[in-house]
């Protein structure tokens, strides 16, 4: 279970700023991970001719990770900032969010729109395709530093 203990602010005295994180709650996260990757494993095995093995790779890596963290994690849990406490961090992640859909989207055009499949020879279009997500994404992350970075701690 995640704890929380209490930052006290300026702004809101009730903010929940810190978490635990747990061997429990890490478990957690790893194995719906693995699951999902064994899902997509499973997946590829059964309805389709491509040969899953490559796919076992990832999950080994995860399994492994998994447990390197958990044998390595304190016991009491590990004192966290949450995402939401940090400022600038939301919506970094909305515009992080919304350049990756805009990629999502560029591919899929390129793909059933232009017809480009994969090892055809890239072209002079996919480049004005692909240039805005990241240049959302860049301008984002520049106009969220300069509009948080007087609301952040100082470093000590």
């Amino acid at each position: 279970m995640v704890q929380t203990t209490k930052q006290h602010s300026d702004d809101d005295d009730s903010s929940d700023a810190y978490v635990v994180l747990t061997r429990r709650r890490l478990d957690v996260y790893f194995v719906v991970g693995l699951l999902v990757s064994f899902a997509i494993l499973g997946y590829f095995s059964i309805f389709t001719t491509i040969t899953p093995w490559p796919l076992t790779f990832p999950a080994i890596y995860l399994l492994c990770l998994w447990l390197i963290i958990r044998f390595i994690w304190p016991k009491a849990g590990n004192s966290a900032t949450r995402m939401s406490a940090r400022p600038g961090a939301m919506p970094m992640l909305t515009i992080g969010a919304v350049a990756m859909a805009f990629l999502g989207g560029g591919i899929a055009v390129d793909h059933y729109v232009f017809g480009q499949r994969k090892g055809d020879t890239p072209q002079l279009y996919q480049l004005a395709l692909y240039t805005p997500p990241f240049v959302l994404m860049f301008a984002g992350a520049t106009w969220i530093d300069r509009r948080y970075s007087d609301k952040r701690p100082p470093k000590r």
